[in-house]
């Protein structure tokens, strides 16, 4: 590649701008420069002519398209001068209308997110106030379950100590003690 690169067109050609940035050594500008392909091998050399032949492909391409660019613009310049520029201006008028619309339109959807937004806001404070209450209720509930397991747990303490109870006040009532002097 540097070889190519570095070929002079004409004798009296200053040369391309690759001679300094190549790694071959600095060379007298104004000496015709020889290719050096026998250093190269076969892949490299058909490597080149493929490159060579790629960028030839291109620069026939882009002739081309400039060709045809420069002959739309000729007929355009030509052609019909004031028909054109109405067409063209009534098509920028129906552009500018579609602009316009699809900015009402993009207005209206961020409207409605910011809509969106507030009311999802909303009800993400509902919702923490309802879990709020929740734990609250299931507070409660464990209270109140604490509560009823004592409550039951007292009476059947007091089921199991009112039989002996009963008997004890039976004992000290004065009816048993008078039962109790007439059997001697």
């Amino acid at each position: 590649m540097n070889d190519l690169f570095k070929m002079k067109v004409r004798k009296d050609d200053a040369g391309y701008y690759a001679l300094y940035m190549s790694d071959l050594a600095h060379q007298d500008p104004d000496k015709e420069m020889q290719a050096r392909w026998g250093k190269l091998k076969n892949s490299t050399k058909m490597a080149l002519f493929d490159r060579v032949h790629d960028a030839g492909q291109l620069i026939t391409f882009m002739d081309y398209h400039i060709t045809s660019l420069q002959q739309e613009i000729d007929a355009l310049k030509s052609g019909g001068g004031p028909e054109v520029v109405v067409a063209a201006e009534e098509h920028a008028s129906k552009l500018e209308k579609e602009l316009e619309r699809m900015k009402h339109e993009r207005d209206e959807a961020l409207q409605r997110l910011k809509a969106s937004d507030k009311e999802l806001n909303e009800t993400r404070g509902d919702l923490f106030e309802v879990q709020q209450m929740l734990k609250e209720a299931q507070v409660r509930a464990w209270k109140m379950d604490d509560e009823l397991l004592q409550s039951v747990k007292a009476l059947e303490s007091a089921r199991a100590e009112l039989p002996r109870q009963t008997v004890d006040d039976y004992k000290e009532s004065a009816d048993f003690k008078e039962g109790l002097k007439r059997m001697g």
